[in-house]
């Protein structure tokens, strides 16, 4: 998706703001191979128990780093990286972090995929720029998809295909910019 924000916009943009539906790695990854800051807010916690150090590593809460483990196939085909923190059993905080069954806090994430990239952009998200950053993109483009959703009553598309889809959002957005000005 920044991908093809980047290619519409003719160059690539500053930074993004997105909301939990774009927080993935790969979304991450192509931000950071642009050098654009991303904004996204997160749709998990993983955020507020991993962090990264100045040396771009992966750590626990307690400084151990998340070294990689296994390597495991998704349900869709693509193949993950599972990092683990090996010093999990000598942690006092063990059992409230993994659980009385035991094993080890993981964090997996897409092969060829930096996991510093997501982790980052969560953070940022909740930092104080982060949080005006999404206020500000509450009240512009959240305000327009919700106006041609419901007072322009387009609420699904009539046309089949990326081409038609994007055609019809072209002429509602042509006829909301004529609406308003």
């Amino acid at each position: 998706m920044a991908e093809a924000a980047a290619a519409n916009a003719a160059k690539a943009p500053e930074g993004f703001v997105a909301d939990a539906g774009y927080d993935t790695y790969e979304g991450a990854q192509a931000c950071a191979r642009m050098g654009s800051d991303a904004v996204v807010a997160p749709h998990d916690a993983t955020w507020q128990f991993w962090s990264v150090d100045e040396g771009l590593a992966v750590r626990c809460p307690l400084g151990h780093p998340a070294l990689p483990s296994t390597v495991k196939e998704s349900e869709r085909g693509g193949q993950y990286l599972v990092l683990r923190v090996a010093a999990c059993r000598g942690c006092p905080f063990y059992e409230p972090c993994c659980g009385p069954s035991g094993g080890h806090r993981t964090l997996s994430h897409p092969v060829g995929c930096d996991p510093v990239h997501r982790l980052r952009a969560a953070r940022l998200s909740r930092s104080a720029l982060g949080r005006e950053s999404m206020r500000t993109r509450m009240a512009t483009v959240e305000t327009l998809f919700g106006n041609v959703k419901w007072n322009m009553g387009l609420r699904r598309f009539a046309t089949r295909g990326l081409a038609g889809a994007r055609t019809e959002w072209t002429l509602a957005l042509m006829a909301w910019n004529l609406r308003i000005h």
